[in-house]
């Protein structure tokens, strides 16, 4: 039958390493077997600029070619590359980890069970808080997720604050149920989902930080994810981008498009962004700090509630990160354009089905 692609020895002997046999077919032809490896697990270990799923997919097949053939491999034809000057270790194919051995070290957040005991971001009364006790004058201007997981065999609590003015759209008091014109009373819980308003043309910088439950004590978390949901615009579907994904061409400028955007520094990512193959949210970089601009027109239709069931448009409309050795993170949300009448919510949840190893 057809010969499979297979690992050859560097020299006729075949008397080398495998770390040191060369592919002799197919996406990794040209590479060693530990150049592969090296290249699997980087992206297994989602690492900053290995993220691609084509490539990891493309890897990840040559890695069980590796488990398929390994040594035995060595009777295909030979083919004449150098031997490496600098010899690697010889990798152990059977010791090749489908996911990276700390994955289950990455943390769960359950937003849907935490309780919140304070719904007070800016000084704004959120959904299902009540006056005096768990918003208003004199109470923390924050969000508080008390039990949002446990870390260290201990419980935590995530604190959201803003970092800079804040104005979500205006909404009834007391609150009285979620609509995407309720403003403010949406800030809290959506499904399995954090959720927070603001106002169409704003911006703000909020802070993501952890305490131990029941104390302000930080929680400096080994390695948790954040991840962002629903990027999208209010009005219409760009045809393109241009400007570092600023300029949203083929929408007509006098319609308020309400873009949603999200921008945070470079330097605290551990790994990411997750994105999907088919994203369509536009990343921008300038001077540290990525940003990332909605194109699509959204569909209520295509809301999400939960992060580890996504639909492949929710997908696509959604970013992910990965942190480690951090109890806090800025993060900025903002809508450019867009009708002050309204506004948008910005959601968010932990681990998400874009970071699979996760």
């Amino acid at each position: 039958g057809d010969e499979m692609p297979c690992y050859v020895a560097c020299d006729p002997s075949n008397n080398v390493p495998l770390g040191e046999k060369i592919i002799k077919e197919g996406y990794c032809k040209g590479m060693t077997v530990m150049e592969v490896l090296d290249k699997a697990n980087c992206f297994l270990a989602y690492k900053h600029g290995c993220q691609s799923q084509d490539e990891l997919t493309s890897y990840l097949d040559c890695v069980n070619l590796i488990n398929e053939n390994g040594a035995d491999a060595v009777s295909c034809q030979e083919t004449n590359v150098p031997t490496p000057l600098i010899p690697t270790p010889q990798p152990t194919a059977a010791d090749v980890p489908t996911c990276p051995p700390n994955a289950n070290l990455v943390l769960e957040f359950d937003f849907e069970n935490s309780d919140i005991t304070i719904n007070n971001l800016g000084g704004y009364c959120g959904g299902d808080a009540t006056l005096g006790t768990s918003c208003g004058e004199g109470i923390a201007q924050v969000i508080r997720y008390e039990n949002i997981g446990v870390y260290d065999e201990k419980s935590i609590t995530l604190v959201i604050s803003n970092t800079s003015y804040y104005e979500p759209l205006s909404s009834s008091s007391p609150c009285s149920g979620q609509s995407n014109t309720n403003g403010y009373c949406n800030n809290g819980i959506y499904g399995k989902l954090g959720q927070v308003n603001l106002r169409n043309k704003q911006v703000v910088e909020l802070r993501f930080s952890f305490v131990f439950t029941g104390t302000n004590i930080e929680a400096q978390l080994s390695e948790w994810d954040l991840t962002f949901l629903d990027i999208n615009t209010g009005k219409c579907t760009c045809t393109s981008t241009s400007n570092q994904c600023s300029v949203c061409n083929g929408c007509p400028t006098k319609k308020p498009q309400a873009r949603q955007t999200l921008e945070i520094a470079s330097d605290i990512i551990d790994a990411g962004p997750f994105l999907d193959e088919d994203t369509t949210v536009c990343e921008s970089s300038n001077s540290g700090e990525l940003k990332f601009w909605a194109t699509r027109y959204a569909s209520g239709n295509n809301h999400p509630s939960d992060p580890h069931n996504l639909t492949q448009v929710q997908q696509e409309e959604t970013v992910g990160f990965r942190f480690k050795d951090r109890s806090y993170i800025d993060v900025t949300f903002g809508l450019v354009e867009g009708n002050t009448a309204y506004g948008r919510n910005f959601e968010f949840a932990g681990k998400s089905n874009l970071a699979p190893c996760g």
